[in-house]
């Protein structure tokens, strides 16, 4: 049986080459994130079966709701009635965040032999070309492209410098009062998902280096006013974790968002956004960028 132990930090190094090679297009699977998100809403484990990994989930307000995802990397060797027999050897009875790329692979008609197979919404992961959201050009991006230019002429106009900085490790004072700063704007609509992502995020600025993070802050006037952060995902993608600018400067999110595109994910074609949570404004925001494709998250529930 599978020994399952805590997802740290200095895991990290150990696993990053079996993640490297599982090229899973869902932003679940990005080893980074997964290690942030540990312990914030979920007590994420990992176990070793051969030279593959399993990472589980379980809700820390109800233990009971426990899932696994698709081991790393998965190839070709944990077909659907593999994947049952290795869930039910571990003492689960459910995968999660299953894309369709897998789906694809065994065809559903196999897949609904061992699992019954339902919809995760909120999780179908938003997909952008990297070079369409570094440029802005063309007509759907227009909006997005003249707001950014606002931005930037609204400075100049109120005599403020504007600055991009790549981050580091020393930064993280710098974000953490910018995002002090987000949520007092916020403090009449904060929501337990909000806290839970900010400490998802204090734990991203304290192992910045340690995890590999890419980074990047907008400085108005010697104050630093937004960030985002990413994450490797597979050879052609990065995901894009978070995304925070004050709301107080019209435009300043399209210009964080164009900045983090151009800098953040050199060497990367693709952009992943990951889902909406079933929000709907954050749907229409995500949808309001053109994203190029989706990627869709299945739960496979053993009979």
């Amino acid at each position: 049986m599978m020994e399952f132990l805590p997802l740290e930090a200095k895991d990290y190094p150990s696993l990053k080459p079996l993640f490297a090679g599982a090229n899973h297009p869902h932003s679940e699977y990005s080893l980074s994130s997964l290690i942030l998100w540990g312990r914030c809403a979920l007590a994420t484990d990992y176990a070793y079966d051969g030279d593959a990994v399993f990472i589980s989930e379980t809700s820390l307000a109800d233990p009971k709701e426990r899932f696994l995802l698709l081991p790393i990397p998965a190839g070709g060797r944990f077909p659907p009635a593999v994947l049952k027999k290795k869930a039910l050897e571990a003492g689960f009875s459910e995968y999660r965040f299953v894309h369709d790329s897998y789906i694809s692979q065994y065809g559903m008609d196999e897949v609904e032999k061992y699992f019954k197979v339902s919809d995760q919404p909120g999780y179908h992961d938003y997909v952008y070309r990297a070079k369409d959201l570094a440029s802005l050009h063309g007509r759907d991006l227009a909006k997005k492209r003249n707001l950014a230019r606002r931005f930037e002429k609204d400075c100049g106009l109120n005599g403020w410098t504007i600055e991009t900085a790549r981050l580091s490790s020393a930064d993280g004072q710098a974000c953490v009062e910018c995002l002090d700063r987000w949520r007092t704007e916020r403090s009449g609509d904060w929501t337990d998902v909000l806290e839970r992502e900010r400490k998802a995020i204090l734990a991203a600025l304290g192992s910045f280096d340690a995890l590999e993070l890419r980074g990047l802050m907008v400085i108005i006037a010697g104050v630093a006013r937004g960030f985002g952060v990413a994450s490797r995902l597979s050879g052609d993608t990065g995901v894009l974790h978070f995304e925070k600018a004050s709301d107080r400067h019209k435009g300043l999110y399209q210009y964080l968002d164009r900045e983090c595109a151009r800098l953040l994910f050199e060497g990367w074609d693709w952009i992943n956004k990951e889902g909406d949570m079933e929000d709907p404004g954050l749907a229409r925001a995500k949808e309001s960028y053109v994203p190029a494709k989706r990627v869709r998250s299945y739960r496979l529930e053993t009979p």
